[in-house]
């Protein structure tokens, strides 16, 4: 039967992984303003809700609005996407880190909103090893 010390030894120890590990950076994809070293500020409403369908994107990438325009479909890549909520007709999402540890080669971050139902315009910036590659450059989405 274990003894009375080495039950309080065991909670200390499970105690200091408890607290060790809620103060880690969960890491991955953000969705909040400035995430992770981008500098991109979140885009104005404007309260139009977009258009479903197939966008023309005068970046790198490809952009599409889901059924009942709620959110977007985002892919640097066309390899891996992204869902991207829209809320009141403006949108932010970063995928990856700046100076951080979660550095994919398709990293990104894309502030932008619509100006009518089958228009969005904005900025994108792309990022490689956790370093922006391409800061802060102007995009516009057209419906096709």
């Amino acid at each position: 039967m274990p003894s009375f010390r080495n039950n309080i030894t065991l909670l200390c120890l499970l105690l200091s992984l408890f607290f060790l590990c809620s103060s880690c950076d969960s890491g991955g994809s953000s969705s909040s303003s400035g995430a992770a070293g981008w500098n991109l500020s979140p885009a104005s409403p404007t309260n139009v809700v977009p258009q479903s369908g197939q966008y023309s994107f005068s970046q790198q990438g490809s952009f599409s609005v889901l059924d009942g325009g709620g959110a977007i479909r985002f892919s640097r890549d066309n390899y891996r996407f992204d869902t991207i909520t829209v809320q009141s007709g403006a949108f932010y999402h970063a995928h990856g880190e700046i100076n951080g540890t979660d550095c994919p080669t398709d990293s990104y971050a894309i502030s932008g909103s619509f100006t009518d139902s089958t228009h969005a315009s904005g900025v994108i910036s792309y990022a490689t090893d956790c370093s922006i590659t391409h800061a802060s450059l102007p995009f516009t989405a057209v419906r096709r």
